[in-house]
């Protein structure tokens, strides 16, 4: 099953707000070690086909957390912001795939005290085909 995840981290870096508050740190599968923050990381957690009683069809289900990780909680979240919006609007065309939605299903903040880092996890279930 061929994963979204890069084609949507590439559409992500179209919009000028995100690229303003991160330049083009948005990272696959894990942060950059000892890169300048804010950041943005995208992760696959899990996917399935869409299942019907005829069977399985073209539909791929993919949970996708999206780490927006800066120095201060304020940061991370004003990202987060911008993150939500973004892939909210991502439908149609995105490489290989056409994405018919990304809804948020997950979204927690925290900060760890061993890097000094905050987050916002935004998990997010992307439908294409």
């Amino acid at each position: 099953m061929k994963t979204c995840t890069p084609q949507l981290a590439d559409r992500m870096l179209l919009n000028p707000d995100l690229v303003a508050l991160v330049g083009q740190r948005v990272c696959l599968f894990q942060a950059v070690q000892n890169a300048p923050l804010p950041d943005i990381v995208l992760v696959d957690i899990t996917s399935s086909f869409n299942l019907n009683l005829a069977g399985a069809d073209s539909m791929t289900i993919r949970r996708i957390q999206v780490t927006c990780r800066a120095k201060t909680y304020l940061e991370a979240d004003a990202i987060g912001e911008v993150v939500l919006a973004t892939m909210r609007a991502i439908k149609g065309p995105v490489g290989d795939f056409n994405v018919q939605a990304a809804i948020p299903v997950s979204d927690t903040a925290f900060f760890d005290d061993t890097t000094n880092i905050s987050h916002r996890n935004i998990d997010f279930r992307v439908h294409y085909t």
